[in-house]
């Protein structure tokens, strides 16, 4: 099996789209959690409930679209795993970051190498939850 330049550059690009809703994603996030705990005044809990909306909303349609190129119409399978990641890194975040932190001493370094860690495992599984089916099954049938 060759690996084809074209398919090289098709990752690097996909990469990098990813990397950007991320960006965007961390900026929007950044100022929404500002925005309610420091502007507003409300509980912590409240930024972080509107951070998810905002995930489950905007991001879910931006990595599907953009990043992904997905043109699946059904929509209800992706995003119930879209969801069900999002959720699940939340609470893995909000354990082993406070867990983790007590051997180490900065929490900036450890969330940081945590989001590196949860960055790379969600681009595989969103990869994986995002495939074009239909390109797929065409790519298998013409390698026969």
């Amino acid at each position: 099996m060759t690996t084809n330049i074209y398919d090289i550059r098709k990752i690097i690009r996909k990469v990098f789209r990813y990397w950007m809703v991320g960006g965007f994603s961390l900026i929007w996030n950044t100022l929404i959690t500002f925005l309610i705990s420091d502007i507003i005044k409300w509980q912590y809990i409240f930024s972080i409930i509107w951070i998810l909306v905002f995930n489950l909303t905007i991001i879910f349609y931006l990595q599907k679209k953009f990043t992904f190129k997905n043109k699946e119409k059904n929509i209800t399978k992706q995003f119930f795993w879209f969801a069900w990641i999002l959720t699940l890194n939340l609470l893995i975040m909000s354990f082993f970051v406070p867990m983790l932190n007590m051997y180490f001493w900065r929490y900036g370094i450890t969330t940081f190498v945590f989001l590196l860690i949860l960055t790379v495992s969600n681009y595989i599984i969103q990869n994986f939850i995002f495939r074009n089916t239909k390109f797929h099954e065409k790519r298998n049938e013409s390698n026969r």
